[in-house]
């Protein structure tokens, strides 16, 4: 109801597009300093319509729950150029203050099929030689995570749901157990069940995976 006391006449539903109310906004994707914090580094805020030329994977094969999912994604010489610039230097770590990343690597799951009314968690993986769902979020291979809750995903005009996860950090840990990731980064998603959800029978489908070094 209005401040005025008039009754509103739109259902929820039809509040969800915010393109249909003529809004528009350039997407930005960040992550709090903390995230940072031990490599000294304060993270640049990622343009989402301004990308670098993307590594992608295409025909992505579905993820079922408590199965490793590998997907590999090949680079080209350019991005793996800028995939070995990611690194920390002395400078970076001698720095009393943060300072600018000097690149940020990150993968865009896109054009999900979601699973039908379940929920589960994913988790997201870079390059892990024995991954399982009892892999812990505090490995050095971990990146983030994403989530499903329960209905159906329904296109209000959005389409099908995609998930961006930062794995500059990810990386940044991995030079320092393994110095030879080039060429090619494996993305791996580990769905896992949430408490009182189901333990099995659980998949969904992305359309694609991208990885874009900035």
């Amino acid at each position: 109801m209005s401040a005025g006391g008039t009754p509103f006449n739109v259902a929820v539903n039809g509040l969800l597009n915010i393109n249909a109310f003529g809004y528009t906004y350039t997407p930005t994707f960040t992550l709090p300093p903390w995230a940072f914090t031990q490599f000294n580094l304060i993270p640049r805020p990622i343009n989402l319509n301004r990308l670098p030329p993307l590594a992608r994977l295409e025909n992505v094969p579905a993820a079922r729950l408590n199965v490793p999912l590998d997907l590999p994604v090949k680079l080209n010489a350019a991005q793996n150029t800028a995939l070995q610039r990611i690194r920390p230097t002395a400078e970076l770590e001698r720095a009393s203050k943060p300072v600018p990343a000097p690149g940020r690597i990150v993968v865009i799951i896109r054009d999900i099929d979601p699973p039908k009314n379940t929920s589960l968690d994913v988790r997201v993986f870079v390059n892990h030689p024995n991954l399982s769902p009892d892999t812990p979020t505090e490995d050095p291979h971990y990146a983030g995570s994403f989530s499903f809750f329960g209905t159906e995903h329904a296109d209000h005009g959005s389409g099908k749901p995609s998930y961006l996860i930062d794995l500059t950090t990810t990386v940044l840990r991995l030079r320092q157990l393994q110095p030879d990731i080039r060429d090619q980064i494996t993305v791996q998603l580990m769905p896992v069940p949430i408490p009182g959800g189901p333990k099995e029978g659980i998949e969904f489908r992305p359309g694609r995976v991208e990885v874009a070094i900035i």
